[in-house]
């Protein structure tokens, strides 16, 4: 028998482990179930929000369209980003899905500079196709260039590196598609309250016991109690990734809670932080615990 027990003690013994270890799995599972909430959908853009649109560009000299989502497929990029020029940037903030907008571009793409129009040695262009009014990419010290093919012989070439729309009046019509609200840690569970009063700030020092998880398996990669030492840091320093920062922002003195972060505010590959080589959401078990 088993340290003892009887087959019958045994057999008890090891149904009730049984028990126990399918009622943690099955705890643990509704938390991962609740761990990757749906992105929510926002009423108007703003700053952080994702934005999908149909877009249309058009030269105002002729109304020729230029590009188009029609050529090219939606455009997607985030709201303050810089992913994107900025007239359409601050454009989309205020809209609402299936609203339409246009937006005078005046020289979004700068104004046109006879000087970048130069003379090029044909030995530096061994190699590249060349045929006059056609794009062509050059590799220099400071990455790739642009310019157009002005003319051409045996010696040497004309290239006009200016954008092809530099000095141009340009209008751009979006149609605004849909619009998610920017990402944002979620509280999972509290296990302990805390005061129930004393809430950091950015700038304060603070303490705290942190274990995380891989949301996706469960698997824990980082555990200040394993360790026996708290983290201290400065809020909003940058010595945490920001959804650390968050959560901690919004748990009070002596509270523990069970935190989702996304991953573009934990380790993906758009946050501030790409420490780990895992890409997706995070869980945080964290506790507050000193403020200064």
């Amino acid at each position: 028998t088993m340290l003892g027990f009887s087959r019958t003690e045994s057999a008890l013994l090891c149904a009730s482990f049984a028990v126990i270890l399918a009622w943690l799995a099955n705890d643990y599972g509704h938390l991962l179930q609740r761990a990757k909430p749906e992105a929510p959908s926002c009423d108007t853009v703003g700053r952080g929000s994702t934005v999908r649109l149909e877009y249309k560009l058009t030269r105002d000299e002729d109304g020729s369209t230029l590009d188009s989502s029609a050529a090219n497929g939606e455009m997607t990029f985030v709201c303050g980003a810089e992913e994107i020029y900025p007239t359409l940037d601050a454009g989309v903030v205020g809209m609402r899905v299936g609203e339409a907008r246009s937006l005078p571009f005046g020289h979004e793409y700068g104004s046109r500079v006879e000087d970048y129009v130069v003379p090029v040695d044909m030995k530096q262009l061994q190699g590249i196709h060349l045929e006059v009014g056609e794009e062509v990419t050059l590799p220099t010290e400071d990455g790739d260039r642009n310019a157009i093919v002005v003319a051409f012989n045996d010696t040497v070439a004309t290239l006009d590196f200016n954008h092809p729309l530099s000095g141009q009046n340009t209008t751009m019509t979006i149609l605004l598609l849909a619009c998610t609200a920017p990402p944002n840690v979620t509280f999972l569970e509290t296990t302990t309250p805390g005061d129930g009063k004393t809430y950091p700030k950015s700038g304060d020092k603070v303490v705290v016991h942190t274990v995380g998880f891989f949301a996706s398996s469960g698997e824990v990669f980082h555990s200040t109690r394993e360790k026996g030492e708290p983290f201290a840091f400065e809020l909003g320093g940058g010595a945490a990734i920001r959804g650390l920062d968050l959560a901690v922002s919004r748990l009070c003195l002596g509270q523990r809670a069970k935190v989702h972060i996304p991953a573009a505010l934990g380790y993906g590959e758009k946050s501030d932080r790409n420490a780990l080589p895992y890409q997706g959401d995070v869980i945080f078990d964290v506790e507050l615990l000193e403020i200064s």
